[in-house]
Formats: structure tokens, sequence, C-alpha cells
């Protein structure tokens, strides 16, 4: 893949991330007050317990079916074959986490309270099974999963406001979340054909496999460990309240860390062919612009967030979601390390094969998260639960960066990091100017954003900024051919 479809395949990308992002923040201002903050909270313990099982269920399955369909993709009898294979497999560990989940339910006392709103998200299990929407990835089309994504928001919205009423609407909240999603996955069922031919195998070679998913699985759960424990334990430390609020800060850090951490996935498949044929100079090209993408958006999202970030709760929550601004800023910190951790781990080590090494640097994490939660959440609230998140990335980094082949380069990281950082300080400078003169109004809010986006791309503009000025070339020609 070159960096010109590298680019496009991004964009469609960046569009999927950025309405994911997009339509929750219309949303989530409504449910917030609608739902209130326990009713999130329940929605999020919830979730968060059922995001184990779901893990149970996809195994590394997604990530290993990428990067080994990707291949194949030139040859759809060999591709069919392995796509039957992995698909079979799926569905017998989708199996199995339905056992453990009703085993858990019968056995929790604390799950009772929450038994229908698990049940129903766990329908997810059957959908992403089903859908295969690893396919898609494998073969770059992420055009359809682009448009599929706008779909799906479109739907959920018009659904959200009009059947989401009160506090007491938690389940339908919940059901419209999980059954579009469902409906979405059951179109892919049929889109798929246009690549594969997907078919269920009783017997199918599970030895050929299993070694390496159970590796990606075991990595996949460790870093479930450490990203959703401190919502777990939030819970059972405390109460609905406090993980509303931690889940409201957590929100808009994995919606904005989604979107800058979106080009690693669009750019893995390239990177592991480019690694598997020894091609240096195409591998450091794509893991060079991996970087910039980063660059170009973290440094301004981060002064950014930390400026505005009670304005930025106020926004999307209200005031009633105040105490969640400590955390925000907390877990800023915390995407610097885990954006520099995703770059080593999905972007290099990754398509190298040390599946093992990601795995060992999950445990690291997953470990030190849970042993510091221990201590920080009985303590100090959401705000431990930020700095353990923060604490468990950073030690994951770290643990990946001796691994890194030598012939790996990252051309111009300097200049580009300057050159975004004095961008970014002109965001920063826009923020404070506009909070002094205009006032701290959700309208004002949203035209602060709003201005100091547009005075950080005329900056890029004016020192004629390469990346910049290619990755938004294809939009602009684009428009004026429809024009």
């Amino acid at each position: 893949m070159e960096n010109k479809d590298l680019n496009k395949n991004n964009i469609y990308n960046s569009i999927a991330t950025f309405i994911n992002i997009l339509f929750p923040l219309i949303t989530f201002p409504y449910v917030t007050r609608v739902l209130g903050v326990a009713g999130i909270g329940k929605y999020n313990f919830s979730n968060a317990i059922i995001s184990y099982f779901n893990l149970i269920a996809t195994l590394g399955i997604s990530s290993y079916a990428v990067r080994e369909c990707a291949k194949l993709k030139e040859n759809r009898k060999e591709l069919s074959s392995l796509a039957s294979e992995i698909y079979s497999i799926d569905i017998y560990s989708t199996i199995i986490a339905y056992i453990l989940l009703f085993v858990a339910l019968f056995i929790s006392a604390k799950l009772k309270n929450y038994t229908s709103y698990i049940l129903v998200l766990s329908i997810s299990f059957i959908a992403n099974t089903i859908g295969t929407s690893w396919i898609c990835n494998a073969v770059d089309d992420f055009k359809y999963l682009s448009f599929r994504t706008i779909a799906n928001q479109i739907v959920s919205l018009l659904s959200i406001f009009l059947f989401v009423k009160s506090e007491n609407d938690l389940i339908k909240y919940v059901m419209i979340i999980v059954f579009v999603n469902f409906i979405a996955n059951m179109h892919t069922v049929f889109y798929r054909k246009k690549y594969v031919d997907v078919s269920f195998k009783i017997f199918p070679n599970i030895k050929r496999h299993l070694k390496k998913i159970i590796l990606l699985f075991s990595q996949n759960i460790s870093m479930l460990l450490y990203t959703n424990a401190d919502m777990v334990m939030l819970g059972y430390f405390g109460n609905d309240e406090i993980v509303g609020l931690y889940a409201l800060a957590v929100k808009i850090y994995n919606v904005i860390n989604g979107v800058i951490a979106s080009v690693i996935g669009v750019a893995t498949p390239g990177l592991s062919y480019d690694y598997a044929h020894s091609d240096f100079t195409s591998f450091n090209k794509k893991i060079t612009y991996v970087v910039n993408y980063i660059l170009f958006l973290f440094i301004p999202a981060f002064i950014g967030i930390n400026l505005l970030a009670p304005d930025i709760i106020k926004l999307v929550s209200g005031n009633a979601f105040a105490l969640s601004v400590g955390a925000l800023r907390i877990l800023t910190i915390s995407m610097l390390f885990s954006l520099i951790s995703a770059v080593l781990g999905l972007g290099i080590l990754f398509p190298m094969g040390y599946d093992r090494v990601n795995f060992n640097s999950c445990i690291v994490s997953a470990v030190s998260n849970i042993i510091l939660n221990l201590y920080f959440i009985p303590r100090y609230g959401v705000y431990g639960a930020a700095i353990t998140t923060a604490t468990a990335e950073l030690l994951g980094f770290i643990n990946k960066i001796k691994y890194i082949d030598k012939n790996i380069r990252i051309n111009s990281f300097t200049k580009s990091f300057i050159k975004y950082l004095i961008g970014g300080i002109i965001v920063g400078i826009v923020c404070v100017v506009a909070k002094k003169y205009m006032g701290s109004t959700n309208i004002n809010t949203l035209i602060t954003i709003v201005v100091s986006a547009l005075f950080y791309f005329i900056y890029l503009l004016v020192i004629k900024d390469e990346f910049f000025i290619n990755l938004i070339k294809p939009i602009i020609v684009k428009i004026f051919k429809n024009v």
C-alpha cells in the first residue's frame, strides 16, 4: 500500500472515527441529563463487565485475522478458506463466552442488579462474530466501513432522541446501542461476499491458528484489565455516581485518543507487508506518516483540552459532572503515553511479529494498574483512577522501546515536533484570549474550539507544511470536482 493509498484510507477511517465522536457528542449531553449520573454509572459499569466476556468471545481474532488475511487478499480461494476457519473458531469462542457469562451472573450478588443491562449488551457478541468486520479491514475497504459507521450513528441518534425520555429509559438506551450495531453487522454479512466466501466449519484447523490467537488474546485481556479495571474497581469501592463522573472523562479521552490513534490501524496491514519483505524504505515512510499524523493532532488537542477542560465538561454534560475536570486533565497525560505505546506496539512490534513483547508490556501495565488502583481509588476516587491509568501506560511503552528494529527510522521527528508544538501554542493563545474576553458559555466554547482550529490550520498553510497539505489535498480536489 503506497502512501497515497494510506492517506486515502486514513481519510475514510478518520471520517468514520470523527463520526463516532461527533454523534455521541450530540447525544451524550442529552443522555447524561436524561439518565442522570447514576444511570450513566450503571451503563458504564455494565459495559465494563461485559467487555471482559466480549474479549473471550473475540479472543485475539480480529487483530490476527486482519494481519493474516491481508497477506491473501489477492487470492479469493485461499482468503475464503482462511476466513472461514477464523470465523468458525470465533463462533466457538462466542459460545464459551456466553457460558462463562451466565455462570458469573448466577454466582455474583453484585451483578444481579445489572443483569438486564448486561444480557442486552451481550447481544454484541453475536453481532460482532457474525459481522466479521475484520474482512473489510484486511482488504483495505475503509470506504465501506466509513459509510456503515455514518448510517449506524444517524439511526442511533434519531432513536435515542425519539425513545429515551426519562431516567427509567436506561434499558431502551442500551437496546438502541446494541440493536443498531447488530443491524449494521448483518449488512456486512451480505457485503463481504464481494471479497470472500465465508462458511462455518464444524472442525476448523484450530491447531494452525490457536497459538497466535491465544497470544493475542492474552495481550488483549491484559490490556482490557488495565483499561477497564479502574471503572470496575470504582464500581465496587464507590457507587454509580462516582463511576458516572469518571466515565465522562474516560469517554472524552477515548474519543479523542481514538481519532488520533486510528491511523495506526489503517497503516498496520501495509507495515506488516513491508516488514515481511524487508522493505525498510517503504516501512519508514509509512511509520513517519503515522507519527506525523499523531503529532499533528495530539499536540494542539493536549493543550486545548487542558485549557478548556471545565468548559468541555460543561458543554458535554452540564454542571453535574464538574468533578470530572481533574480526571480529564490527568488522562491527557495518559493519552501521550498511550499513543507512544500504540506506535511502538501496533505500528512496529506487531508487524515485526513480536506479539510476545506486546503481551509482556500489557501484563506490566495491567498488573501495575490493578495494584495501584487498590491504593489510589479508595483514597482519591476518580483522580486516583486517572493517575493509575497514566502510570500504567507509561510503564507499558517503556517496556517496548528496547525491542525496536534498528533499521526502523522516523524521519525528521524533531522538526515535526517543534513545528506542531508552535501550532499548539497558537491554539493555546487563542483559547486563553477567547476565555478571557468571551466567557464560558457553551456556544462560546464551540466558537473557541472552531476558531483555534482555524488558526492552527492557517499557520500550517502559511509555513507550507507538506504533511498537512498532502492530507487535505484529496478532500479539496474531490469537493471542487463535485461543484
